[in-house]
């Protein structure tokens, strides 16, 4: 289309220059034989209105493809077309009301999705208060991701909370993994989340793990 367009206003212009070449000549000698030039002048008028014609199609041509594709480019920012791993993702940020979203890692495993969803946590551990927070966060992520369009597609889920640690010796501060809980799609499977608040998802969990540090605030009476 853009060919033809571009082939069809060469030719227009080639034409018209001609046009224009012999309307000048006509012209000049009509003013030299000091005749009326009028209608010469109407025939340059109207050669010179078709050729900028021409001008401007070809270039709405050019441009209705720049066009189409900016405004689906505007559409698709306004409304993005969302993949599995995509909604999971959204879904593990916004599940994540104790701590601070880090990362997805997605892993084919048998034809489904092993999850492992990185949080950072928001505060320092101090106390069982941000303990309870983090089990808080982790039923939550395994929960909504589990019972999302998407979970039928996810094999497992685990949720790791990340925390600094100082060693008393050196001094070296280190981010490491502090809290991981993990439940597979069986395990999932059979817990009632309906009856939500009653849960204790540590027991629930197929496997949990604490760093030693936050074990020795969990222990504490």
């Amino acid at each position: 289309m853009h060919l033809f367009v571009f082939l069809l206003c060469f030719v227009v212009f080639i034409y018209a220059i001609v046009m224009l070449v012999k309307s000048g000549w006509s012209f000049f000698k009509a003013q030299r034989a000091g005749e009326n030039p009028t209608r010469t002048k109407i025939t340059m008028y109207a050669l010179m209105m078709f050729f900028a014609s021409c001008i401007g199609v070809y270039s709405a041509a050019q441009d209705a493809p720049n066009h189409a594709t900016k405004q689906q480019t505007a559409q698709e920012e306004q409304h993005p077309v969302l993949t599995p791993e995509k909604d999971m993702e959204q879904i593990a940020q916004k599940s994540a009301s104790g701590a601070s979203f880090k990362h997805l890692e997605i892993a084919p495993a048998n034809g489904k999705y092993a999850l492992i969803v990185m949080l950072d946590s928001t505060g320092g551990l101090t106390d069982k208060s941000m303990l309870d927070a983090w089990k808080r966060t982790a039923k939550e992520e395994i929960k909504n991701l589990y019972n999302s369009p998407e979970g039928k597609d996810i094999s497992n889920v685990t949720v790791q909370i990340y925390e600094d640690f100082t060693n008393q010796a050196t001094g070296k501060k280190t981010n490491a993994v502090a809290f991981n809980v993990s439940m597979k799609a069986e395990t999932a499977a059979n817990i009632d989340w309906s009856n939500y608040g009653s849960i204790d998802i540590l027991k629930a969990a197929d496997n949990f793990h604490m760093h030693p540090a936050v074990k020795k605030i969990a222990n504490k009476k």
